[in-house]
């Protein structure tokens, strides 16, 4: 299996404002899941109102469900962080294993931020009374023109990030699943080579004995006659 250090990869960027490598932290902690706690990712999508057969679905099925709604579901953003810092727990000085706290709810401002819908960063366009443009004034006018234009150009432009926002999750999950999977074929290569190799040994061991034994036998009759 794979395994990182989430906590040190997680925190150094999200204490120096490194939102990209948060994100990619918190996402590829999200591929592992998949692979290693399928039912815990089933159960998270399950609880923050996703619908989908998810048993019956395939990884890239269940990555597609996940990436459509993280962006306007905050019970999901809250429970993949949630999710993500069980899975990396660690011993307190009790010696005993507990979430960090501080960790879940950076990870939980580092998901709402990255995907943060445009709608909610820029306002509609409002509609212009024709009485108070002329009161205002043609240069007014063309001011509010370009405000709206402008406003209308950072929603268009903002849909086309989180597009290409989503794009880039859905590649890091995926990813991380592939190296994942990848880990466990050569996990179970290795245990197979191993078993084999133990096979081997008590076969020519065994074999030995018993050629010893048999020419033990033998020398036994000899010195009889």
């Amino acid at each position: 299996m794979l395994y990182s250090d989430f906590y040190n990869d997680f925190l150094s960027s999200y204490d120096n404002k490194d939102l990209e490598g948060s994100v990619t932290s918190l996402l590829s902690e999200v591929g592992n899941i998949i692979v290693t706690n399928r039912g815990d990712f089933e159960d998270l999508l399950t609880e923050s109102g996703v619908v989908g057969d998810f048993s019956t679905m395939s990884d890239a099925q269940l990555v597609d469900a996940y990436i459509e709604n993280i962006n306007n579901n905050k019970d999901l953003q809250l429970g993949t962080s949630m999710l993500v810092n069980f899975h990396n727990k660690q011993s307190n000085m009790d010696g005993e294993s507990e979430m960090d706290d501080a960790c879940v709810k950076a990870g939980y401002h580092t998901l709402k931020v990255y995907f943060g819908s445009p709608s909610e960063n820029y306002s509609n366009a409002i509609a212009v009374d024709p009485v108070s443009a002329v009161a205002k004034g043609v240069g007014e006018v063309a001011k509010l023109g370009s405000k709206i234009s402008e406003g209308r150009q950072k929603k268009k432009f903002g849909a086309m990030d989180l597009a290409s926002k989503k794009q880039d999750a859905r590649a890091t999950i995926t990813q991380q699943i592939l190296a994942q999977r990848q880990a466990q074929i050569e996990a179970q290569k290795s245990k197979q080579e191993a078993n084999a190799k133990k096979t081997r040994t008590i076969l020519i061991v065994g074999g030995s004995i018993v050629g010893l034994a048999i020419v033990g036998f033998i020398i036994y009759k000899l010195k009889k006659k």
